[in-house]
């Protein structure tokens, strides 16, 4: 895999294989968005990997946890006196660690994320994400959107819950746990590096925010602009076809992958209306 930032980004889709049956493609969620211009993000909570941006919260010693005391706000200091008794944990110590990590998985879920690949070519993500060549992919222009690149390593992530305890208790900064969680995030096990993954995280910045507490996604507008061009699945219905071309609101290429005797490829669409 090169290291060079790519030029293009894909969004795999998969289409409702009932709704193409019954002709009633309008009510598809992904062709929806796509006719839309929105951007689907998920909160880690909807990934079909059990252990994407899974973290793993360090918990702190009796002793890590006394020594904040000098940054406890003095709102607070009675509450955080309560958890420790001759160095050790009390139970309400335990219990308002356990509060803590609650609170630290709830803050991470509220991440919206939009996943995306280099790669436009993966036989398995067509068959993965697009419904077995059913659906299409949208090509996107970097220029536009920055995605950060994914990591794969043999375990997930650890981040000290140390930071978390220091913004409870009153310590504003929270640069250091937002960078471990945000280096979390872009951490998936090696057996998805066929993916070849790019991720780009949503914050405060966007409209809406966070995901709210219920929710899995959070749609996001973008740029006509920024589309490249929709490739079709190699399968897909040629009314399906037709449908996303005579809907699109917007002029944009189309193109099409094709099989080859040991690969896919993407060609320039001859589908006519």
């Amino acid at each position: 895999m090169s290291d060079e930032y790519p030029q293009y980004f894909y969004k795999y889709r998969a289409i409702n294989s009932d709704l193409i049956s019954k002709s009633e493609l309008e009510k598809d969620y992904a062709i929806d968005a796509l006719l839309n211009n929105h951007a689907v993000f998920s909160s880690r909570k909807n990934f079909n990997d059990l252990f994407d941006s899974k973290i793993d919260f360090i918990k702190p010693t009796p002793k890590q946890f006394k020594e904040l005391r000098c940054l406890v706000n003095k709102n607070r200091r009675q509450e955080f006196e309560r958890c420790i008794d001759k160095g050790s944990f009390t139970e309400y110590g335990y219990s308002q660690i356990k509060r803590i990590v609650m609170e630290a998985n709830k803050l991470v879920d509220a991440y919206p994320i939009l996943s995306l690949s280099r790669n436009s070519k993966s036989n398995l993500m067509w068959a993965h994400y697009s419904n077995s060549h059913q659906g299409f992919c949208i090509e996107f222009k970097s220029e536009y959107i920055k995605p950060d690149k994914v990591e794969y390593h043999g375990a997930i992530q650890q981040v000290k819950l140390l930071d978390m305890v220091r913004m409870y208790f009153g310590d504003p900064d929270g640069e250091k746990l937002s960078k471990d969680i945000g280096k979390a995030l872009l951490t998936k096990l090696n057996e998805w590096k066929y993916e070849e993954e790019y991720r780009f995280i949503g914050g405060d910045s966007m409209a809406g925010g966070r995901i709210q507490n219920g929710e899995k996604i959070l749609k996001f507008p973008y740029v006509t602009e920024a589309v490249e061009s929709i490739i079709f699945g190699c399968r897909m219905d040629d009314k399906v076809k037709k449908y996303i071309a005579q809907s699109l609101p917007y002029k944009v290429k189309l193109k099409q992958a094709v099989a080859g005797m040991s690969s896919i490829e993407i060609i320039d669409s001859n589908f006519t209306l």
